[in-house]
């Protein structure tokens, strides 16, 4: 799916992306299911991957959290090799900017 990360989805590939037609998502990082990483935003930057939210009462996510994904869907579980990687990612991150890290 680094297409819809990176607004290249062909929108007339399966029906249901009719109904996200349009949509602007985009992630920080994106781990496939064979723990391969790509990385779309610079940590620094705004990744849009909240869509509208907030944290414990503050404001758009997006504006101060970094976006993971991880490829799979309703019918593709999860692989180990993603969540060896997630797992290093997060501690690559938290030593490196720890507030970014919500406990």
């Amino acid at each position: 799916m680094k297409a819809l990360f990176t607004n290249q989805l062909d929108w007339d590939a399966h029906p249901y992306f009719q109904t996200i037609k349009g949509a602007e998502v985009s992630a920080h990082l994106f781990i496939e299911h064979d723990g391969a990483i790509t990385q779309f935003v610079n940590f620094n930057e705004r990744a849009w991957h909240a869509g509208r939210s907030s944290y414990l009462g503050r404001p758009e996510c997006n504006d101060y959290s970094i976006g993971i994904e991880l490829e799979g869907s309703d019918f593709v579980s999860f692989t180990s090799a993603q969540y060896e990687q997630l797992a290093e990612v997060i501690a690559a991150i938290y030593k490196a900017i720890p507030k970014h890290v919500a406990t």
